[in-house]
């Protein structure tokens, strides 16, 4: 859905609803290989490329938390920022650690 609003237009209010209430920022499709930031880049949809930056690195410490190995490797191939600090200023590695004995 998100590639849908993204290829008709930048117009983060939609994207932004999709997302919030759930879309993934994953997708498979094979007319529009790229990630949904590298596309919003490309085509200098500033506001919408920050907002997914950011929910990314959000959702990638949101799985590291929940021990989801798989949507973590997913987006850190998507480019999550394994540096980004949450607001308590911890990283995924902090919660890795703290959390799951990873050392």
């Amino acid at each position: 859905a998100v590639l849908c609003a993204m290829l008709h237009g930048n117009n983060f209010a939609i994207v932004h609803t999709l997302v919030s209430s759930g879309a993934s920022l994953l997708h498979a499709n094979d007319d529009e290989p790229m990630s949904l930031i590298a596309l919003a880049k490309e085509r200098h949809y500033e506001q919408i490329a920050e907002y997914l930056t950011g929910e990314l690195n959000r959702f990638f410490i949101g799985a590291v938390i929940d021990n989801d190995r798989a949507s973590a490797e997913e987006y850190g191939q998507l480019g999550a920022d394994f540096s980004h600090q949450d607001e308590q200023q911890r990283t995924a590695l902090h919660y890795a650690t703290e959390m799951h004995d990873v050392a």
